[in-house]
């Protein structure tokens, strides 16, 4: 009788003869287990589906209805309960945006629109100042821990910017100016940085001169 040549085809062969229990058995978990990682990852991009839908719903129930109807006649407790459910739906979807640059930069607008809603002194709002001052520190600091993340992103850079002109705004209007001037000099400070970097775009002149022209009128105030 001729031997067989030992290669790892004969080997293989031989192991597969001897141990074909283990063998299916083992071949049995591997398929269950790809399976199972291939419904997780299906559930997942479902749920995410979903989450995405359900974000944009509700933002456009939130803000789109609700500009719709500011201006109608006893309109006051529906918006009243248009931002109570907002914040209630922000601050439970701020617990999930944790390394989600995009959903960091959403919340933070729209703890700003809330804001503005509750009690921006330059619009018609509800009248609920504590509330607007409350929501502005929200949008405040994810704007901040978004620009320390992404240093050389430029709309997070304005977005912050904005924060400390919103709550700069509103403190002014309570007469709290030092602190107004506080804050309205960190916007300027972003606004000097943001013109000296892109020296050609327009709309960062306008957005320093702007910043300039909050700064300068309260100085003699103080």
């Amino acid at each position: 009788m001729i031997a067989r040549t030992d290669t790892f085809a004969y080997r293989a062969s031989k192991f597969l003869s001897r141990h074909k229990a283990g063998v299916a058995a083992a071949l049995l978990i591997v398929i269950l287990l790809v399976g199972g990682l291939f419904a997780i990852n299906r559930q997942r991009a479902r749920a995410e589906r979903r989450f995405n839908d359900v974000r944009r719903l509700a933002n456009s129930f939130m803000f789109e209805i609700h500009d719709r109807i500011e201006s109608l006649p006893g309109a006051t407790p529906v918006r009243e309960l248009l931002v109570k459910r907002a914040l209630e739906y922000l601050d439970s979807l701020a617990s999930e945006a944790a390394g989600d640059a995009g959903l960091q930069r959403e919340l933070a607008k729209a703890y700003q629109k809330v804001g503005d809603v509750q009690g921006y002194p330059f619009e018609a709002n509800l009248g609920d100042t504590a509330g607007a001052l409350d929501s502005y520190k929200k949008a405040l600091a994810i704007s901040e821990a978004s620009v320390k993340d992404h240093p050389n992103d430029v709309d997070m850079q304005r977005d912050l910017l904005v924060s400390y002109e919103r709550i700069g705004n509103l403190l002014l209007a309570t007469g709290d100016t030092a602190a107004a001037l506080e804050n309205h000099r960190k916007a300027l400070g972003f606004s000097q940085a943001l013109a000296a970097a892109h020296a050609d775009a327009g709309e960062f002149r306008r957005t320093l001169m702007i910043s300039h022209l909050k700064v300068v009128p309260y100085l003699a105030q103080l």
